[in-house]
């Protein structure tokens, strides 16, 4: 199991995002399909198939 892996079951075992870094989390974000874009200090992910809804 590589490291995405690990680090996507890590959160979705509740074990929670608190050792997570932040661009840990917004490779893994991209990597599973989710869009991104900053405006100012704020990140935004949105991933369209959802967003459809």
């Amino acid at each position: 199991m590589g490291r995405k892996e690990k680090l996507f079951m890590h959160i979705m075992l509740k074990h929670g995002d608190d050792n997570v870094s932040f661009s840990e989390l917004c490779s893994l974000l991209k990597t599973i399909g989710f869009s991104s874009r900053i405006k100012g200090d704020h990140h935004i992910f949105g991933w369209m198939e959802l967003m459809k809804f």
